[in-house]
């Protein structure tokens, strides 16, 4: 495999040679290993099954007779079961006619090598069947992750709609109460119906912006307005959108004497803060504060943001902040974030910044990035 983690399709790989010539097998070993292929020998059929159950080949040069099991029945046997059957397998023999062949191919042989052999021969035709079996591997692996993107994307769909819910019912039960009363209730009373539902519907339209910002930033096409912003005003304006789904929970922020301003787009800093400040009161079912502190350090600005809800394992910690991480980390955490995090990630990554979580040993999650004060390097 590659450093990506996909199957390379080159014509070097793992060779079985089955023969019960000696001669024959050491001469193919040596051959073929010349060529740079990893090479391994039997000298019968159920020697042959057992080290391809043991450590499966690529290819097999398989001679066609061989005392106890032959060549033909081991070729059966590997192409009926579905473990073996994309193994290929290089029949070899010294009956170069016309019934041995079909012989071969009702076997499901893949090909044939006549004795006695000739060398460029044999380097040709294993070279182009691993090259062969390579490319089933790398489509079988893609498939496979397709399937598994698939599934993540329908999770990721369930989940996202999961927390659309809520939003949406704050939003019904808000209006629907606004209706019934007819506005005959204290100024107070109406205040709070409409910041719930002011607030639910804002969730809503973040969730919403996340899910097209979050392709867009991947493909690299979400422009960046970069201009001299303070953070602290930034953050404060963030607390405030916030404001109206505080609940019991306060946000106490940190801020120092003196800081120098930040070459970012304020509007999608802003986000982010009000990502993960949304996200800490959450954590807590707004029952608990919330500090944000800002600091400068050296020619960087942190932000640090810290709940004191349950802490996430550090296993999650990275899928956090992926596409569909959330959907891959089982059992759902106090943490709802959607594609909340993946957008703050990529948004503060755009920025040339970094972003991650610490987790308290017993209580309290602090998620926090980190941006350079000029801006992204060129």
């Amino acid at each position: 495999m590659d450093s990506t983690g996909n199957h390379e399709v080159s014509k070097i790989g793992r060779i079985l040679v089955a023969d019960d010539d000696a001669n024959t097998r050491n001469f193919l070993k040596s051959l073929l290993e010349r060529t740079g292929h990893t090479v391994a020998v039997a000298e019968d059929g159920n020697a042959t099954l057992a080290e391809i159950n043991t450590t499966p080949p690529d290819v097999v040069l398989l001679d066609i007779r061989m005392p106890g099991m032959g060549g033909l029945d081991v070729c059966r046997k590997l192409k009926s079961n579905p473990a073996t059957a994309a193994i290929r397998v290089l029949m070899i023999t010294g009956y170069d006619d016309r019934q041995n062949r079909l012989d071969c191919i009702r076997a499901g042989a893949d090909d044939f090598l006549a004795k006695p052999v000739d060398n460029d021969e044999v380097i040709l035709r294993v070279g182009n069947s691993v090259h062969t079996k390579h490319l089933f591997d790398k489509v079988e692996e893609d498939y496979r992750r397709l399937r598994q993107l698939e599934k993540m994307r329908d999770e990721l769909t369930q989940m996202v709609l999961h927390d659309m819910r809520t939003p949406l019912t704050s939003i019904v039960m808000s209006l629907e109460f606004l209706a019934a009363t007819g506005g005959k209730q204290p100024k107070g009373v109406l205040e709070q119906a409409f910041n719930t539902a002011r607030a639910a519907t804002r969730e809503l339209l973040e969730m919403a912006n996340s899910m097209l910002d979050v392709s867009r930033l991947e493909e690299g096409k979400m422009p960046l307005t970069m201009r001299p912003c303070s953070m602290v005003e930034l953050v404060r304006d963030a607390i405030h959108l916030l404001k109206p789904m505080f609940g019991r929970a306060r946000v106490v922020l940190d801020e120092p004497n003196s800081l120098e301003p930040v070459r970012c787009d304020g509007d999608v800093i802003r986000r982010i803060v009000v990502n993960l400040v949304g996200n800490a009161l959450k954590a807590t079912e707004f029952r608990e504060d919330v500090d944000v502190t800002i600091r400068q350090e050296g020619d960087k600005v942190r932000v640090s943001v810290r709940d004191e809800g349950q802490p996430i394992p550090e296993k999650y910690h990275a899928k956090l902040f992926e596409r569909f991480g959330e959907s891959e980390m089982g059992d759902r955490q106090s943490h709802s974030v959607g594609l909340g995090l993946p957008f703050c990630k990529l948004a503060v990554e755009a920025h040339g910044g970094n972003i991650g979580i610490t987790a308290e040993p017993t209580i309290g999650n602090t998620f926090w990035f980190v941006l350079p004060v000029k801006g992204p390097a060129a």
